[in-house]
C-alpha cells in the first residue's frame, strides 16, 4: 500500500512529480503523479485518501499479463509465459486480462473519492464519468469513440479485457480500444484505464492454459475485437488529464 511517509494528496514513496513539460499553468483539479515501480507493485498500491489524482505509471518494453482480481491464475499457462519472459500479476479491480507493456497499452488511473460531484454509488453509472473522459480526451488527438451504455456488456471471450465490452468503455468502427476497471471502498475509487496501443490476439492465446487447437480457434475469434490507437502516450495522458480537470 501507500508507504507510511505518504500522506493523502503527496506522492508516495515510488513516485515521481510531472515533469515540467507535463505541468499546467492553471491549477488543476486532478493532481498527476508518476510511478516508478514494477506493474505489479504499482497495482498493489493502496489508493485510500488518494482521492481526485492522476495515476501514471512508467511502463517498459517487458511483458506483464495482468489479471482481473477474481481469476484464477489457472487459465494461464505460467510455464509458457515464464519461458517468454512475461511476468503474471494481479490487479485490485475486477474484469479481464491486459498485456501490459509501453507497446501494447497506455495505463492510467483516475481516482476520485465522495467529495468529488462526479462520484455515484452506482457502480454501473460511474464508469460513465471516466468513459465519456476519455472519449473526448481522444477526440482531440483525432480518435472519435463511441462509449458502450452502462448495463450492457458482452465478449468473445471474457477472461481476456479487449475481448468484451461493459459499461463505460469504448470502442473504435465497433472494436474496443479503451477498457475501464473499477475497486472502490466505501468513500474512494480507483478506476483503472487501458488505452489499446495495438492488438495482436496471439499475444494473449499464447499464454492461455489451452491446447494448440483451441489457440488457433481463440486467436481467430479475437482477430477483429479490438483495435489500438495511434497516438504518443504523453498526449493521450495530458489530453485526459485536460478532459478531466475540464469535467
Amino acid at each position: 500500500g501507500i508507504p507510511a511517509s505518504a500522506t493523502p494528496g503527496h506522492p508516495p514513496a515510488g513516485s515521481r512529480s510531472a515533469s515540467p513539460t507535463a505541468s499546467y499553468d492553471r491549477e488543476v483539479a486532478f493532481r498527476r503523479v508518476d510511478f516508478d515501480l514494477p506493474v505489479e507493485k504499482f497495482h498493489a498500491l493502496d489508493f485510500t485518501g488518494a482521492g481526485n489524482q492522476l495515476w501514471v505509471p512508467r511502463l517498459d518494453d517487458r511483458s506483464t499479463l495482468v489479471l482481473g482480481s477474481t481469476q484464477p491464475v489457472e487459465l494461464v499457462d505460467t510455464a509458457r509465459a515464464a519461458s517468454r519472459g512475461v511476468t503474471v500479476a494481479r490487479r485490485r479491480s475486477g474484469g479481464g486480462m491486459v498485456l501490459v507493456s509501453s507497446a501494447d497499452v497506455i495505463w492510467v488511473d483516475v481516482i476520485i473519492d465522495d467529495a468529488n460531484p462526479h462520484w455515484t454509488p452506482d457502480i454501473g453509472r460511474a464508469f460513465e464519468f471516466v468513459g465519456a473522459a476519455c472519449a473526448r480526451a481522444l477526440e482531440t488527438l483525432g480518435h472519435p469513440t463511441d462509449m458502450h451504455p452502462a448495463r450492457q456488456s458482452s465478449s468473445a471471450r471474457p477472461e481476456i479485457c479487449f475481448a468484451g465490452v461493459g459499461a463505460g468503455e469504448l470502442t473504435s468502427a465497433g472494436r474496443k480500444v479503451v477498457g475501464i476497471s473499477q475497486r472502490r471502498t466505501r468513500d474512494t475509487a480507483r478506476f483503472q484505464i487501458a488505452v489499446l496501443r495495438r492488438w495482436r490476439p496471439g499475444d494473449y492465446t499464447v499464454l492461455l492454459a489451452l491446447d494448440e487447437a483451441a489457440r488457433e480457434v481463440a486467436a481467430d475469434e479475437l482477430r477483429e475485437v479490438a483495435t489500438g490507437i495511434d497516438a504518443p502516450p504523453s498526449e493521450v495522458v495530458r489530453a485526459l488529464h485536460t478532459a478531466l480537470d475540464d469535467s
